[in-house]
């Protein structure tokens, strides 16, 4: 690649990169929000209805490729159902079943740290000892971020397990994307991962019995930003962002989520911060520049 192109491209990742960790850092606090007023299947089954409809009316206008083999369509609905399905219905049960946000986030933050090790294995990717340092030092600080609100929290093995399970899906869903879903179109890929994930939620409304939906104001809202700007714009700078980097620097950029998930808890839910969630942040920051910087 020309290194005027190579310039442009290394802009686009940063830039895009930015707007990912500034909007994906909402959803704890949005699903949070919206779990109100919703079971979690059924609010996810209806972000993704919608983000299906909407994706599939922008693959059509700008005349997406769509798959053409079996091959294709299973492996994006593989990736699909790990990134969607597993991973968002098994934090927001978390969440449902009032495990701390706190405590979902921390979970969720060994992303990097297991995506980087797994990339290393599965997609030949080079990890330097900078970058491990970077990654640890990274987690510690979304450790000193969560770490006081943990002393407090009563939580159940179920739940504990569910975040579990969402960081493997999230991680696995990167992994695989990366590796079998190549060469194909995002905008229409986008389309089959969400279809995909939405069939495989719809069961689990029946499954787990739950009840009806206390439409309002604050759902609707809820819903708009988990289904438009979350299941539609952020997925899709994600998925740009996987097909045209290394997956380890892509999954670094979750480092970020938790510090701004506080961040926003204090702005919009008026959680205090504190200076140890200043001083957590800074730390994140720190090991981020390690893992990214050339």
């Amino acid at each position: 690649m020309p290194q005027p192109q190579a310039n442009i491209h290394q802009q686009k990742q940063i830039l895009f990169s930015a707007i990912f960790v500034l909007l994906w850092s909402t959803g704890f606090i949005v699903a949070k929000i919206g779990l109100r007023h919703a079971a979690p299947f059924s609010f996810i089954f209806i972000r993704l209805v919608i983000a299906v409809i909407i994706m599939a009316i922008l693959a059509i206008i700008m005349k997406a490729r769509w798959p053409t083999t079996l091959k294709q369509f299973l492996h994006l609905s593989t990736a699909g159902i790990l990134t969607h399905a597993v991973y968002l219905g098994a934090s927001w049960s978390a969440v449902y079943q009032q495990v701390p946000v706190a405590i979902v986030a921390i979970i969720a933050g060994l992303q990097p740290l297991l995506t980087t090790v797994m990339a290393g294995r599965l997609l030949g990717e080079k990890t330097t000892q900078r970058q491990w340092i970077g990654l640890l030092v990274g987690f510690l600080g979304i450790f000193i971020i969560i770490e006081p609100r943990l002393q407090a929290a009563l939580i159940s093995f179920q739940g504990v397990g569910l975040a579990l399970l969402a960081l493997l899906g999230i991680t696995f869903g990167t992994l695989y994307q990366k590796r079998f879903c190549q060469g194909i179109d995002l905008k229409a890929g986008q389309v089959v991962q969400l279809l995909a994930s939405l069939l495989v939620v719809w069961p689990g409304i029946s499954l787990f019995d739950e009840g009806p939906i206390n439409w309002g104001w604050e759902f609707i809202l809820a819903l708009f930003w988990m289904s438009v700007v979350l299941s539609v714009v952020a997925i899709g700078l994600l998925s740009w962002l996987i097909y045209y980097g290394a997956a380890s620097s892509v999954s670094v950029m979750f480092y970020i989520t938790p510090p701004l998930a506080t961040l926003y808890a204090y702005v919009i839910l008026g959680e205090n911060l504190g200076w140890l969630g200043i001083i957590g942040m800074v730390v994140t920051m720190s090991g981020l520049v390690l893992v990214l910087r050339k």
